[in-house]
């Protein structure tokens, strides 16, 4: 995707691939992968948000907007790693009985996916998609 942007470098390409494809940037990774200082990751990373073809916040990277609307399906695999990582993590702090609001997104599904273990939970919900995965529950 980056490889459409003239004057970068192969470092500079590499990182912005890596970034629309899982979403993130850990600083420390790319340092050791690539072999540079954090300083030199940081302008790489100042440079592609310059460029546009990323957006950095205070502590984070994110992949440029995209005026593209990603299929549904496509949604619920992109980075589900991550997503089954995170939800993994989340139920482990959960209690039994607890009380949830479930929100719109794949994202929430996925967790909702990890609750089958826990015994009566209170769950309100606004999404389609969690209602019809706890029918199952």
């Amino acid at each position: 995707m980056a490889a459409a942007f003239t004057g970068l470098n192969q470092r500079q390409t590499a990182l912005a691939d890596l970034l629309h494809e899982k979403g993130f940037i850990i600083t420390d990774e790319r340092v050791n992968n690539f072999g540079v200082t954090p300083q030199t990751i940081r302008r790489d990373l100042n440079l592609l948000d310059s460029s546009g073809i990323i957006i950095r916040h205070h502590g984070r990277v994110e992949s440029s907007s995209s005026t593209e609307n990603t299929s549904y399906q496509s949604r619920k695999i992109l980075n589900l790693a991550a997503k089954e990582s995170l939800a993994g993590e989340l139920v482990k702090t959960l209690l039994n009985t607890a009380a949830l609001f479930i929100n719109i997104g794949t994202t929430t599904e996925t967790i909702t996916h990890a609750l089958f273990n826990h015994k009566a939970l209170n769950i309100v919900k606004n999404n389609i998609h969690v209602a019809t995965i706890l029918l199952a529950k």
